[in-house]
This record gives structure tokens, sequence and C-alpha cells, in this order.
């Protein structure tokens, strides 16, 4: 027996190596390879894990929500444009730093989807027997991060240049009464709309146009 001693080490020694390399790929299946956030594929996962939880724990008068905040960042093309796509990588990294700053490690989640797009995800750990009184704890717990996010930015430039760092962003939540949370995070990202083009019409300031569109 001692004969086959080496080899099952050896071979122990290549299956712990396979597993971590396998795990390395997944990782970097789910990672946005710019910021190190998660990807548009790791956000799916973790919306389906949370959908999943909160119909699991729902009872018929006990709600949980879950908060969505897409950010868009402003004139990222610009930036580029103007001063080449390491502005507008740095830019990206500087609102992704905030982002990974103001969340709750191991229990929100915040993604990059798309270029200039954002989404972060907060579960609110408050029950209410009310679905209304809790969507609008929910909602103003959003609008708290919301206005971190952009009094954080307010405070930093794109690296190379005298440029500010402005975002739109847009907020809904989801309660565990309701049949889906990609509708939530749809509307979330109409109003991010909503709040750019604001924007762009009337000139407001981020601060006003959000409040503009979360008024009701």
């Amino acid at each position: 027996m001692a004969l086959f001693g080496p080899s099952k080490r050896i071979l122990k020694n290549e299956l712990a190596e396979m597993r971590m390399q396998r795990d390395a790929a997944l990782s970097l299946a789910h990672e946005d390879p710019l910021t190190g956030l998660n990807n548009r594929r790791a956000l799916d996962l973790e919306i389906h894990k949370h959908e999943s939880r909160l119909k699991r724990e729902a009872t018929e008068k006990v709600y949980r929500d879950v908060a969505f905040i897409v950010i868009d960042v402003n004139n990222l093309k610009l930036i580029n444009d103007n001063y080449g796509h390491e502005a507008g990588d740095s830019m990206i990294m500087a609102v992704a730093g905030v982002l990974n700053d103001l969340t709750r490690h191991g229990t929100d989640t915040v993604a990059r989807t798309g270029g200039d797009e954002f989404v972060v995800v907060l579960p609110v750990d408050v029950s209410h027997s009310n679905p209304i009184m809790a969507s609008h704890f929910a909602t103003r717990v959003a609008n708290v991060f919301a206005n971190r996010v952009i009094n954080n930015l307010e405070k930093i430039t794109v690296s190379g240049t005298n440029e500010p760092i402005t975002v739109s962003l847009g907020v809904a939540t989801y309660h565990s009464s309701e049949d889906s949370m990609q509708k939530a995070l749809a509307m979330a990202d109409a109003r991010m709309y909503n709040m750019k083009n604001s924007m762009k019409v009337d000139g407001n300031k981020p601060h006003d146009a959000f409040f503009e569109a979360h008024r009701n």
C-alpha cells in the first residue's frame, strides 16, 4: 500500500488544483473585468436568490422588501472623446469605489451591468404588516443611499481632468406579495431615464431631478 501513497497525494493535489481553477473561472464569469464588481449574470443570480427567499419566507400578513437603484454615469462618452478611454475608465472606477464603500458587504449587491450603468440591490431587513408602509420604508432607505452616492461623487473629479462626476438614478422597491423582481428593476431603470431626461431638458441638479421623479 505504501507504493500508492505518493500517487494518492499527487492525485489529491491535482484535484485541489482543478477545483481552484474551476472556482477561479466561475468567479471571472460573474465579475466585471474593469471594476471587479458583479456583472449582469451575477446580478441575475442574486435577484433570483432574493426572490426565492422572500417568497419562501412570505406569510399572508408580513412583507419584506428589496430596493433597487439603477445608476447611470453621466457624460461618459464626452469624457472618452475629450480625454481618452483611460479617463473614462477612471470615472467608472471612481463610481464603483463609492458604491462599494457605501454597500453592506455580504448583504447588498452592487453590479456593473453596462458600460456606464450600475445596479444596487438593497434588502431591507424590516418586516411590516402593511405592504404600503413596508414599501415606503424601503423607498426611504433607497433614497438615503442614493443621496449618499450623489454627495460622495460631488467631491470627486475625473482623474486627469477638472470634470465632475454626476449620475442619474432611479429607485423602485419589490415586496413579497408581488410577482417579479425584474418588474421592479425595470421600473427603477425607467425612473433613471426620467431623471436623465429631466436633467437634459431642464438643467436640474441631480437632487432636484431625483426627488421630482419620486415625489409621488
